[in-house]
């Protein structure tokens, strides 16, 4: 019996009960002690187990006392009842926890029932905190007055680690690694154990003269000998001579979006077009700013979590800047991906589906390129950050002039550049249905497009040689890998396996010039009902007045040969500057109903002919012939 109450109090404390044996000596236990507290209070029984219980008291009162004896086989009976049912002893601590917190609140509102009038009384309940969103500095441009930013609210929030992995199971599976690579004559010993919530990372010292390749071959009989779900990646840790054995937990948790957007890494970062990935193996969270990285390049198989990934980046974007500050251009050949962003301010054209229609768009980026480098180069600035800086500058020592002139007619020699980010889902089915026409702008704008403020995001759930070109390549040297079926896959991507051994579900490696190496993330969730939310949020806010549409512009600039001077829109906008003498790009394409890069041709065709003169920095152009001679 003493042994049996030994190994029940040790079972009780540890975990839940399970085995039958056990179970047994715990309602044999419990039946003893039944009948002993109701001999004690003087309450016969006629049981067999009563027999036992008079025992068992008289035992308990000739060593102790009466009181005692009942305070013992009432503790015996409580713990005895708890192993017969299964119930361990932190959960029947969280049930009375419970109980009494739900008395004590049951307590709280009825006594500040009978006195509403005095709030000091319910100084008891302190008020949820609401955590801070990350402080964004918005613009001055139009429709960035009255624009109201996504509160962090909309998001739901950070989940509860139910599972934390254990210190002394994370040991014993150090123990089985330095076990199962002594078998196969490599030596040495763990360096230290990094957990995070996705997975852990064993850091293995080799011995002296232990190859890297010979402990990489042998990932298949570690994932054997712990009973893992999958295959550990081996990689080397940059700056440390030691090697990571990366192994999933067994209990994984959910990154949420917000645990990303409201952290110091992405509030304290000064850049613009900040991007809120996820965490790193350790749980830190990472920020990229396209600025930085420019363009990025995401592949991996289908369900592995590219949508998610460009969700939040995109959710990242429109949390951070205001649609004076940037014009998206959404392609989505697949449909249903980015459909629900429609109708947010931000959008330059609804989004695009129609490979023709993608055509056009990428030809007009690279148009809008080349007129934003010519406005670059009129100022003699070598990015659109600086462009807005001194145009924002003019405006405050024009302050009076422009007193009372709306944003959007503003001169435009007084208008900022807004960022361009052109984000694709599915460049697989663009390529493959329009190689030339779309490679080639795509090449184009990645090569120049920098200091113009365009950058580009493609995902691709094709990786193969095709698709991700060499060209392509070379001019992404940013690049995310979510989980792919082969090796050839990752070393398409990352030019070096790996992505082929990552779990799934928005694990991903990050390759970027500026890192020593790979990079192993964890992708943040973010949920349709989450992404719902910020965007009607953001359909009540002021969108930015557009005079065209880049679909009228492309194909007006098809239709029309501008190297002569026989086009008749031409001679009509001439007419238009010589009778208002002020000659404006905004001027003609009010009138003309034309795009920006096609009034501004005209306005280059006219100083060329000698009609209107030179750019003249903040004032207009002076218009040099008389309607008379005209």
């Amino acid at each position: 019996m003493i042994a049996s109450l030994v190994l029940a109090f040790a079972t009780l404390i540890r975990r839940r009960p399970h085995h039958l044996w056990l179970k047994v000596a715990a309602s044999f236990i419990f039946a003893v002690s039944l009948g002993a507290l109701f001999a004690l209070i003087k309450w016969p029984v006629p049981t067999h187990g009563a027999f036992f219980g008079r025992q068992l008291a008289e035992l308990l009162v000739s060593s102790f006392s009466a009181f005692w004896a009942i305070i013992i086989t009432s503790g015996l009976l409580v713990v005895s009842g708890m192993l017969v049912v299964g119930l361990g002893l932190s959960r029947l601590l969280g049930l009375l926890l419970q109980m009494l917190g739900a008395k004590a609140a049951r307590e709280a509102e009825v006594s500040s029932e009978p006195a509403p009038s005095a709030p000091s009384q319910q100084t008891a309940r302190k008020p949820r905190r609401r955590r801070q969103r990350p402080a964004i500095q918005p613009i001055r441009g139009p429709g960035g007055e009255n624009y109201q930013f996504p509160d962090i609210d909309l998001l739901d929030s950070a989940g509860i680690i139910d599972n934390p992995e254990r210190r002394n199971g994370l040991i014993r599976k150090g123990e089985l690694i330095v076990e199962k690579l002594a078998d196969h004559r490599i030596e040495g010993k763990i360096a230290g154990i990094l957990t995070g919530p996705i997975i852990t990372r064993f850091e293995f010292r080799p011995a002296r003269g232990v190859k890297l390749s010979r402990i990489v071959s042998l990932a298949d009989d570690l994932a054997l000998a712990m009973k893992a779900k999958f295959v550990p990646r081996i990689a080397p840790i940059p700056g440390r001579s030691v090697v990571g054995i990366e192994v999933a937990n067994d209990h994984r948790r959910i990154i949420t979006f917000r645990e990303v957007l409201s952290s110091d890494q992405f509030a304290n970062n000064p850049m613009k077009l900040k991007l809120a990935i996820g965490t790193d193996i350790a749980g830190r969270p990472q920020v990229v700013s396209l600025n930085e990285i420019t363009h990025i390049l995401i592949a991996g198989a289908t369900g592995t979590g590219k949508s998610v990934c460009i969700n939040s980046m995109l959710c990242s974007l429109l949390y951070c800047t205001t649609p004076a500050e940037l014009e998206l251009i959404l392609i989505d050949p697949k449909v249903l991906e980015l459909s629900a962003y429609n109708g947010i301010p931000h959008l330059r054209e609804p989004v695009i589906s129609d490979v023709q229609d993608a055509e056009l768009a990428f030809r007009w980026a690279v148009s809008e390129m080349d007129h934003r480098y010519h406005l670059l180069a009129e100022r003699k600035v070598r990015h659109v950050d600086e462009f807005n800086e001194r145009v924002l500058q003019e405006r405050k020592s024009r302050a009076r002039e422009l007193a009372g002139v709306a944003p959007e007619d503003m001169p435009p020699e007084l208008r900022t550049i807004p960022y361009l980010v052109i984000v694709v889902d599915e460049l697989a089915d663009l390529i493959l249905s329009a190689r030339q026409a779309i490679e080639v702008p795509i090449i184009k704008l990645a090569a120049k497009a920098r200091a113009a403020g365009i950058h580009l995001v493609l995902a691709t759930q094709r990786p193969s040689v095709d698709v991700v070109t060499g060209l392509i390549k070379t001019n992404f040297p940013s690049r995310l890998a979510f989980r792919v079926a082969q090796k050839v896959d990752s070393r398409t991507i990352l030019d070096q396996n790996g992505a082929e051994t990552l779990l799934g579900k928005g694990d991903m490696l990050f390759l970027t010039p500026g890192a020593p190496g790979l990079i192993r993330l964890h992708g943040a969730f973010i949920s349709e009902r989450e992404i719902e939310r910020i965007v009607r949020h953001l359909k009540m806010q002021p969108a930015p007045v557009r005079e065209s549409s880049i679909f009228d512009e492309v194909q007006s600039e098809e239709a029309i040969d501008f190297e002569g001077t026989d086009d008749p829109h031409y001679r009509t906008a001439v007419e238009i500057v010589v009778r208002s003498k002020y000659a404006s790009i905004s001027l003609l394409q009010r009138k003309l109903k034309i795009g920006h890069s096609r009034a501004a041709r005209y306005i280059d065709m006219m100083e060329q002919q000698g009609i209107v003169g030179p750019f003249r920095g903040s004032k207009p152009r002076e218009v040099l012939v008389e309607e008379v001679n005209f």
